[in-house]
Protein backbone atom coordinates (compact mmCIF):
# COMPACT_ATOMS: atom_id res chain seq x y z
CA UNK A 1 0.00 0.00 0.00
CA UNK A 2 0.73 3.86 -0.32
CA UNK A 3 0.14 4.35 3.26
CA UNK A 4 3.91 5.15 3.90
CA UNK A 5 3.50 8.24 1.79
CA UNK A 6 -0.10 9.45 2.44
CA UNK A 7 -1.80 8.17 -0.28
CA UNK A 8 -5.07 6.60 -0.09
CA UNK A 9 -7.08 8.85 -2.48
CA UNK A 10 -7.48 6.67 -5.93
CA UNK A 11 -7.52 9.81 -8.00
CA UNK A 12 -4.40 11.08 -6.18
CA UNK A 13 -3.09 7.29 -6.87
CA UNK A 14 -3.79 7.44 -11.34
CA UNK A 15 -2.29 10.78 -10.97
CA UNK A 16 0.91 9.44 -9.46
CA UNK A 17 0.75 6.98 -11.99
CA UNK A 18 0.56 9.05 -14.62
CA UNK A 19 3.43 10.88 -13.37
CA UNK A 20 5.83 8.07 -14.03
CA UNK A 21 4.98 8.12 -17.69
CA UNK A 22 8.76 7.11 -19.28
CA UNK A 23 10.62 7.40 -15.85
CA UNK A 24 12.81 4.75 -15.49
CA UNK A 25 14.23 5.48 -11.80
CA UNK A 26 14.25 3.35 -8.70
CA UNK A 27 12.15 5.33 -7.04
CA UNK A 28 9.67 4.99 -10.34
CA UNK A 29 9.59 1.75 -10.35
CA UNK A 30 9.13 1.08 -6.45
CA UNK A 31 6.45 3.92 -6.76
CA UNK A 32 4.60 1.64 -9.66
CA UNK A 33 5.16 -1.91 -7.86
CA UNK A 34 3.44 0.00 -4.66
CA UNK A 35 0.77 1.10 -6.87
CA UNK A 36 0.45 -2.35 -8.51
CA UNK A 37 -0.18 -4.21 -5.09
CA UNK A 38 -4.02 -4.18 -4.96
CA UNK A 39 -4.87 -2.17 -7.68
CA UNK A 40 -8.28 -1.85 -9.38
CA UNK A 41 -8.38 -2.20 -12.85
CA UNK A 42 -8.87 1.67 -13.72
CA UNK A 43 -5.22 2.23 -11.96
CA UNK A 44 -3.72 -0.72 -14.11
CA UNK A 45 -4.52 1.43 -16.96
CA UNK A 46 -2.88 4.24 -15.25
CA UNK A 47 -0.07 2.38 -14.78
CA UNK A 48 0.37 0.53 -18.21
CA UNK A 49 0.73 4.07 -19.49
CA UNK A 50 3.43 5.10 -17.52
CA UNK A 51 5.87 2.64 -19.39
CA UNK A 52 5.53 4.77 -22.30
CA UNK A 53 8.68 4.95 -24.12
CA UNK A 54 10.18 2.48 -21.75
CA UNK A 55 12.08 -0.56 -23.35
CA UNK A 56 14.35 -1.74 -20.04
CA UNK A 57 14.38 -5.14 -18.64
CA UNK A 58 12.09 -3.51 -15.42
CA UNK A 59 9.34 -2.43 -18.24
CA UNK A 60 9.03 -5.25 -20.57
CA UNK A 61 8.77 -7.35 -17.18
CA UNK A 62 5.64 -5.38 -15.80
CA UNK A 63 4.33 -5.31 -18.89
CA UNK A 64 4.04 -9.07 -18.92
CA UNK A 65 3.12 -9.35 -15.24
CA UNK A 66 -0.06 -6.95 -16.22
CA UNK A 67 -0.72 -9.19 -19.38
CA UNK A 68 -1.48 -11.99 -17.27
CA UNK A 69 -4.98 -12.19 -17.44
CA UNK A 70 -5.66 -8.33 -18.34
CA UNK A 71 -9.14 -7.49 -19.87
CA UNK A 72 -9.23 -6.18 -23.38
CA UNK A 73 -8.97 -2.66 -21.93
CA UNK A 74 -6.09 -3.32 -20.38
CA UNK A 75 -4.82 -4.78 -23.32
CA UNK A 76 -5.50 -1.75 -25.20
CA UNK A 77 -3.48 0.10 -22.30
CA UNK A 78 -0.74 -2.03 -22.62
CA UNK A 79 -0.64 -1.92 -26.33
CA UNK A 80 -0.59 2.09 -26.25
CA UNK A 81 2.85 1.33 -23.70
CA UNK A 82 4.63 0.80 -27.02
CA UNK A 83 4.59 4.21 -28.19
CA UNK A 84 7.98 5.21 -30.14
CA UNK A 85 9.70 1.64 -29.19
CA UNK A 86 10.68 0.01 -32.27
CA UNK A 87 12.77 -2.56 -30.71
CA UNK A 88 12.24 -6.66 -31.90
CA UNK A 89 10.29 -7.23 -28.34
CA UNK A 90 8.35 -4.21 -29.09
CA UNK A 91 6.96 -5.54 -32.42
CA UNK A 92 6.76 -9.65 -30.84
CA UNK A 93 4.40 -7.74 -28.28
CA UNK A 94 2.14 -5.84 -30.50
CA UNK A 95 2.08 -9.26 -32.65
CA UNK A 96 1.05 -11.34 -29.57
CA UNK A 97 -1.67 -8.43 -29.18
CA UNK A 98 -3.37 -8.62 -32.49
CA UNK A 99 -3.43 -12.18 -31.81
CA UNK A 100 -5.57 -11.67 -28.92
CA UNK A 101 -7.68 -9.53 -30.41
CA UNK A 102 -6.38 -6.27 -29.84
CA UNK A 103 -7.97 -3.30 -31.63
CA UNK A 104 -6.17 -2.54 -34.83
CA UNK A 105 -6.12 0.70 -33.59
CA UNK A 106 -4.72 0.50 -30.43
CA UNK A 107 -2.39 -1.67 -31.91
CA UNK A 108 -1.54 0.96 -34.75
CA UNK A 109 -1.16 3.68 -32.36
CA UNK A 110 1.62 2.24 -30.39
CA UNK A 111 3.81 2.15 -33.80
CA UNK A 112 4.43 6.08 -34.24
CA UNK A 113 2.52 7.07 -31.08
CA UNK A 114 -0.58 9.80 -30.83
CA UNK A 115 -0.32 13.57 -30.69
CA UNK A 116 1.59 13.58 -27.32
CA UNK A 117 3.91 11.17 -28.59
CA UNK A 118 4.65 12.89 -31.41
CA UNK A 119 5.18 16.56 -29.62
CA UNK A 120 7.57 14.23 -27.31
CA UNK A 121 9.85 13.09 -29.70
CA UNK A 122 10.13 16.79 -31.13
CA UNK A 123 11.03 18.06 -28.30
CA UNK A 124 13.66 15.25 -27.48
CA UNK A 125 14.85 16.38 -31.30
CA UNK A 126 15.90 19.52 -29.66
CA UNK A 127 12.91 21.94 -30.67
CA UNK A 128 12.13 25.30 -28.76
CA UNK A 129 9.28 25.36 -26.23
CA UNK A 130 8.23 28.52 -28.93
CA UNK A 131 8.63 26.00 -31.14
CA UNK A 132 6.50 23.37 -29.58
CA UNK A 133 3.42 26.43 -29.16
CA UNK A 134 3.67 26.59 -33.06
CA UNK A 135 3.41 22.90 -33.75
CA UNK A 136 0.31 22.98 -31.39
CA UNK A 137 -1.41 25.97 -33.14
CA UNK A 138 -0.91 24.15 -36.40
CA UNK A 139 -2.51 20.89 -35.32
CA UNK A 140 -5.66 23.02 -33.83
CA UNK A 141 -6.55 24.58 -37.41
CA UNK A 142 -6.11 21.25 -38.83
Amino acid sequence: TLKLYGIADDDLKSSIAQSLTGLNSRQAWRMRKRLLGGADDELKHYIALSLTGLNSERAWQMRERLLRGADDDLKHYIARSLAGLSSERAWEMRKRLREARVDKGKVALSINGDFSTAIAWRCRMGLLPYQIQELIEQEDKV
